[in-house]
């Protein structure tokens, strides 16, 4: 298996690493019946049923999967060393599809009884954070949010950060900070996913989710509500959290009552930005990405995870019959 970097916070500094992991599943067999690799095999059998143009090539294809293994394999030596991890929390927008390409590898070991006994993939969540990203971190009020969207879920618990590819570190160390000071978990680590750009690194039409946190960065509504204390903006959580956000599109409604209305006037938030004061609730601060609003996008999405989970799918049944290969 391929070398991968790892971040661990040491109560001091977060000190990279370098290793292997000594994992147990076996990786994709190198030798198939044409004396190579077969990944071109994989690919042909799922692009005939899809309709996307950018098709990831051998070498990609391999790497996502090795990558895949790699991770999962994390997860059990883990367990085996008596530290179970009990949350993965992966980076959006673009390690998503490596948390789906995950769940999809797991369940097919998991149908081969290849999972050892006692053995669970850890709780999946998301966390919108990317290396040019301070803004978010320095705010009180999208702090306060990120708390409130996850609650206690990770207080003394394992947390492994998983960014789909490191290249200076920057994200999973800034996000190794932002949730051990937030959350307070027992231990946390950062983990890479795959060893070079997985194929949907480059095309942010196949990431499922996008980032409505960067088209904002230069508003003016974004940077007033980030001056918000937390209890100001626990005040407008609570009030705007359950509603749609039509109710705030440009119009100063009768949902907003006089505790909030005093709020956003000392904020100096013109009411016809209501529904930017919306999505700023409901992302987080920025924290969270949205899904795609734009149909073309979605629908391109969802092939594009159809062909992940295919390749996955395929790449095992190509792996049961030519066999599995160890690298200690």
């Amino acid at each position: 298996m391929p070398e991968y970097r790892s971040f661990i916070d040491d109560g001091v500094q977060i000190k990279e690493f370098e290793g292997r992991v000594n994992g147990r599943l076996g990786s994709f067999p190198e030798q198939m019946s044409n004396g190579k690799w077969c990944a071109d095999c994989v690919l042909n059998d799922v692009k005939s049923i899809l309709k996307i143009k950018d098709l990831p090539n051998s070498l990609n294809i391999e790497m996502m999967l090795e990558g895949t293994m790699n991770l999962a394999n994390m997860v059990i030596e883990q367990f085996n060393n008596g530290n179970p991890v009990d949350f993965l929390i992966f980076l959006d927008k673009s390690a998503r599809n490596g948390a789906f390409m995950l769940r999809t590898l797991w369940l097919e070991l998991n149908k081969r009884g290849e999972i050892p006994e006692g053995v669970k993939l850890p709780e999946i969540k998301f966390i919108n954070i990317g290396k040019n990203d301070d803004r978010k971190h320095e705010s009180e009020a999208a702090l306060t949010l990120l708390k409130l969207k996850y609650q206690d879920s990770f207080r003394g618990k394992k947390v492994a950060l998983v960014d789909e590819f490191v290249e200076t570190g920057n994200s999973l160390k800034l996000g190794l900070k932002t949730i051990k000071s937030v959350f307070e978990p027992r231990e946390i680590m950062g983990v890479q996913h795959f060893f070079s750009p997985p194929h949907w690194y480059y095309h942010d039409h196949f990431k499922m989710v996008e980032d409505i946190d960067q088209q904002y960065c230069v508003n003016t509504t974004f940077s007033k509500l980030d001056e918000a204390n937390s209890e100001q903006i626990i005040s407008i959580y609570r009030l705007m959290s359950d509603l749609p956000r039509d109710n705030f599109n440009g119009h100063f409604n009768g949902n907003v009552d006089l505790s909030v209305r005093d709020i956003l006037n000392i904020l100096k938030i013109d009411p016809v930005n209501y529904d930017i004061v919306w999505d700023y609730i409901h992302i987080a601060g920025g924290f969270m990405t949205v899904p795609f609003w734009n149909e073309n996008n979605k629908s391109t999405s969802k092939d594009y995870r159809r062909l992940l989970k295919g390749i996955v799918v395929k790449a095992m049944e190509y792996r049961d019959k030519n066999g599995k290969s160890f690298e200690l």
